[in-house]
Formats: C-alpha cells, structure tokens, sequence
C-alpha cells in the first residue's frame, strides 16, 4: 500500500508547467456602429503572447494583437447630428487599424489556467 502511494505522489509531482509558454492566434472583430449611415466594419487580426510560469500555479502573461481594415467610403445626403456634434454633407474617406495589448497574472488550480 505503501508503494502504491508514494508511486501516485511522484507521478503527481512531474506535472509541472513549462516555464515559458508562447503562442500566437487569429481573432475576427466586427465593428456595428450606432450612427445608421456608416456601415458595419469587420477587422481581421492576430497577435501573440508569452506567459512565464514562476511558479507551478502562478505566472504572468503578455498578449499583442493587431487589427487592420480596407479603407472605405461614406457619402451623407443630410447632416447627422450626434451627441458630439453634426457631421455634415459629402464623402468622407476612412481607414480603421487597432492594437490591444493585455498583460496580468495567470493563476492556475490543479495545473488548469482559471
């Protein structure tokens, strides 16, 4: 019985986390804006992080996408009014590229992130 046991702890114990992990990842963003003229926008990105492991259940993470879109056109026929301001007549000409950046603390229960 004896054996049986300390065979289970040392199987348990080689179960621990790299101590660096790196991944990259595709993301799809979709931009519905509020003002009916302007069109709906979707963005396609990728990006890619580190997560260095100090111990086995802590760790801190790194995280970098970016996004870019096509250049589009908007033609107005009426001035909109917003709660910043009025847009007025024309053809308005425009380009939407984002970048989002997250780092913080991973913690991980039973060698599962949480």
């Amino acid at each position: 019985m004896g054996i049986l046991l300390l065979s289970g702890t040392n199987a348990f114990a080689q179960e621990s986390a790299p101590r660096i992990e790196v991944f990259g990842e595709y993301s799809y963003l979709r931009f519905n804006p509020t003002i009916p003229q302007l069109k709906n926008r979707s963005f396609n990105g990728g990006g890619g992080g580190v997560t260095f492991n100090i111990t086995q259940h802590f760790g801190i993470k790194g995280e970098l996408m970016g996004y870019g879109s096509t250049s589009f056109n908007v033609t107005t026929t009426a001035p909109i009014v917003t709660p910043k301001g009025t847009i007025p007549v024309g053809t308005f000409n425009s380009q939407g590229n984002m970048f989002t950046y997250l780092f913080g603390p991973v913690v991980k229960a039973n060698g599962t992130r949480r």
